[in-house]
């Protein structure tokens, strides 16, 4: 199948999601598949490494927590519609959010050792596809409602929104307190305080 998520690598391993639905760990030297995980969709999340877990969303509307050196399961999470966009990881928590064709995307909070869910912050119209930023306080996200989101990490408090000049679909990096990221022919350095 083709291939549209960026891979992980560490260590002698290569991970990567594929359009046939399937989830790979590869060998990176040879190329040669170590495992191989099967979901219900199409694969074009990028996956994330923390710890001893890898994890990603797939079409089928999953984001999977997986085992990094067996491919076994950790747990799953479902939500409407699909996870197109790569988890946000921190040391205890995953950030991601959803595309729901009927307009109701969210975005959530979820403990990372377990899958359940903390919060979520809805959205609507918009959905997200870019990687969400996170400065250890508050959590960052665009959305294709043409909006940048500043949420509080541990409660889904929005601190503040801002209206840019098209939809938000890259993925946030932040250095410094600015968020940094393009849109269509723009590109946005834009402080973290959302005033600037």
């Amino acid at each position: 199948g083709c291939i549209y998520a960026a891979p992980a690598v560490t260590g002698d391993s290569v991970y990567i999601g594929s359009f046939d639905q399937y989830f790979y760990s590869l060998n990176r030297d040879t190329g040669s598949v170590r495992w191989r995980f099967k979901t219900s969709g199409i694969i074009t999340s990028s996956p994330v490494i923390a710890g001893k877990n890898i994890y990603f969303g797939s079409h089928d509307g999953q984001l999977y927590a997986l085992e990094a050196s067996t491919g076994k399961p950790v747990w799953s999470f479902s939500v409407k519609g699909l996870v197109a966009a790569p988890p946000l990881v921190t040391p205890d928590r995953v950030y991601f959010g959803n595309v729901d064709p009927e307009e109701k995307s969210c975005f959530y909070c979820l403990d990372a050792r377990t899958g359940q869910k903390l919060w979520d912050f809805p959205v609507g119209f918009g959905s997200m596809i870019g990687a969400a930023a996170w400065d250890g306080r508050t959590v960052y996200f665009g959305a294709t409602d043409q909006r940048l989101y500043a949420l509080e990490a541990a409660t889904g408090r929005l601190q503040w929104k801002k209206r840019i000049s098209g939809s938000l679909e890259q993925s946030l990096v932040i250095q410094d307190r600015v968020l940094y990221f393009g849109v269509l022919k723009f590109f946005y350095a834009i402080d973290c305080s959302g005033l600037r």
